[in-house]
């Protein structure tokens, strides 16, 4: 279960039959909000919700793999903000998270499994 209460969807399909692995899904929700709430500001806050927005569409539009190859790209955005802030430990956990992103895409079990759920 997600800080808001929300249940995670293991059924997550993103590009080409792979999937958003419910970890990382809900590693993107609470990274998100630890950048919030330790970086103040517009920018972070323009940034987190561009990340949020591409995890929506990639979940909503699964076929359309620009939607998730864009929430990589933002999440790297995300990571090169919050190590201009200064704050290592947090660059660390949201460039795990683009890492983890990226692993799930490229995952040929997640894809396997994600075939057995269509």
């Amino acid at each position: 279960m997600l800080l808001d209460g929300r249940t995670v969807c293991p059924k997550r399909i993103l590009n080409g039959g792979t999937m958003l692995s419910p970890t990382t899904d809900a590693e993107i929700e609470y990274v998100t909000a630890e950048v919030l709430a330790t970086i103040r500001g517009q920018e972070a806050i323009e940034r987190i919700t561009i990340v949020r927005a591409y995890r929506y569409l990639a979940e909503k539009y699964p076929d359309r793999t620009d939607y998730a190859d864009s929430l990589a790209k933002a999440v790297r955005d995300l990571s090169g903000l919050v190590q201009r802030s200064g704050t290592v430990a947090l660059a660390v956990a949201v460039e795990a998270l683009f890492n983890s992103i990226v692993r799930d895409r490229s995952s040929p079990a997640v894809a396997i499994s994600a075939a057995g759920t269509r």
